[in-house]
Order: C-alpha cells, then sequence, then structure tokens
C-alpha cells in the first residue's frame, strides 16, 4: 500500500482515537455529575413533601378552625401535640395481627414499640436503617414487640401503594414478611410496589397472590385503622414512637434508649 493510500486511513484511526478519548472522558465526567443531581432531586423531592405535609396539616386546622374542640391559637395548635403517656395496648388498636413483630430474645425481657411511619418518610428510613438495627444490636437479649403503623402523609400516592402491598403481604404471608417488606422499603432504591417485593417474596405464586390481594382491596381495613390511630393520636409528622406507652417524637436514638431503659427497669 503506498504512502497516499495509507494517509487517509491514518487520519481516521487518528479521529477514532479521538472519539474514544471524548467519549471515556464525558462518561468519567457525567457519571458523578448524574449521580449528584439525583441526590439533589431526591432532596428537592423529600423536601418538597414535607413542606406538603406541613401545609396539609395547616390546611386542617384552617378549615376545622371553627368547630368545637379544634386549635385555632398557637398556644391551642400546641397543646394538640400527641399524648405523652398512653396505655400501650391503645396504640396498637385496631392494628391487624401481621403488623407486630417479635425480634430479639424470645425469653428475654419484653419491650413493646409502636411506630407511626411512612413508607417515604426520610426520617422513618434513618430510623429503620441506623437507629433500631444498632438498638436492637445493643439489647441483644431484649424481646421487642414491634408494630408498624402506616400512613402516606408524606409520600402520597406513593405512599399509599407501598403500604397496600405492605398490608397484603403480612395478611397473606405473616409478620415476619410484612416487616422485612418495610424494612426493605427503607434500603432499597425503588419505590415501585412490586420490585420491593420481589426483594422480599421469591416465590413468584405468592407474589402474585399479594398483588391479587392489592387489587381486589383487601389492604382497606388495616388501612383505615392506621388512618385512625394517626388521627387519635394527633400523629403529623413521622416517625413518631410509643415505647412501652411513652412517646418519642422522631429519630431519637437517645429517648428510644431511654425509654428502653426505663421500661426494662419496671420489670
Amino acid at each position: 500500500m503506498s504512502d497516499n493510500q495509507k494517509a487517509p486511513l491514518l487520519y481516521i484511526s487518528f479521529l477514532l482515537t479521538l472519539l474514544v478519548l471524548f467519549v471515556a472522558n464525558f462518561l468519567f465526567i457525567y457519571q458523578p455529575i448524574q449521580q449528584t443531581i439525583t441526590r439533589l432531586t431526591d432532596n428537592v423531592l423529600t423536601l418538597q413533601s414535607d413542606i406538603k405535609a406541613v401545609s396539609l396539616r395547616l390546611d386542617a386546622l384552617q378549615t376545622q378552625g371553627g368547630a368545637a374542640g379544634t386549635p385555632t391559637t398557637q398556644a391551642e395548635v400546641m397543646a394538640d401535640e400527641p399524648p405523652q403517656v398512653i396505655a400501650h395496648e391503645e396504640s396498637t388498636t385496631g392494628a391487624q395481627p401481621y403488623q407486630t413483630v417479635s425480634l430479639g430474645d424470645a425469653n428475654g425481657k419484653t419491650v413493646a414499640i409502636t411506630t407511626f411511619e411512612d413508607p417515604l418518610c426520610t426520617w422513618c428510613g434513618v430510623l429503620w436503617r441506623e437507629i433500631m438495627p444498632a438498638v436492637f444490636e445493643q439489647y441483644k437479649d431484649v424481646r421487642f414487640q414491634v408494630t408498624h403503623r402506616l400512613t402516606s402523609m408524606i409520600g402520597g400516592e406513593s405512599s399509599e401503594k407501598l403500604s397496600k402491598f405492605a398490608y397484603c403481604a403480612g395478611e397473606l404471608l405473616g409478620p415476619e414478611v410484612f416487616h422485612r417488606y418495610m424494612n426493605t422499603v427503607y434500603t432499597t432504591s425503588s419505590n415501585d410496589p412490586e420490585v420491593v417485593l420481589a426483594d422480599v417474596v421469591d416465590d413468584e405464586a405468592k407474589r402474585k397472590d399479594v398483588l391479587s390481594c392489592v387489587e381486589q382491596g383487601r389492604w382497606s381495613v388495616a388501612r383505615d385503622a392506621d388512618s385512625q390511630a394517626f388521627r387519635r393520636f394527633r400523629i403529623s409528622g413521622t416517625p413518631a414512637l410509643y415505647i412501652d406507652g411513652v412517646f418519642i417524637g422522631g429519630a431519637d436514638r437517645e429517648g428510644i434508649v431511654r425509654e428502653i431503659e426505663r421500661a426494662l427497669g419496671k420489670q
């Protein structure tokens, strides 16, 4: 091949090399930028959800402003906080049996925890990804009776869908699956309830049964009871916990540990 024939091929090869280097550099730079944008987008969506929840709460207070017993002043609104101490059984009233799971040492002292949570609540995720696993590890010799009460005040329709699948998974497959489903909601990056279900339940036939339960609306009794519990105890933010009947607002590890110690000290 003559030099005149080689020249165009060398030129094309040079251009292809430049193109490959350009694409490689673009991908190297683009990926972290995309990840940063995704994180920022998630934070904005979470903030919007939190603002929406506060807005809904204020709208409800304003709408009911003329009703007897409804808070209309700042002092009255502050008095409309959740009751600080109740009988533990009150916090589980109306909950389905599968919403309560037993964790830890079956022969240990029992501490009852009721959590009020939204599947898409950021701090609920912190509670179940970080705080509660550490607490359970710290108190390995304790038997925890954990009841999940669900709402969609933060995530709206997306939270509602996740809750429906959780209720049906619990009804059909038991409390351990219900609890595992909720834990997976907080540890997975997907908000698709069927994706979460696939992570929790390997059996395709059982997943189809759960989907059928959701489509039939068999979750409604549990959902309505949880909604009533949120109203009864005036829970306007998540997460919220009752530990042996004592209220803890937010993902407060120190408060949780304090109340566990108090509950153990009574036994």
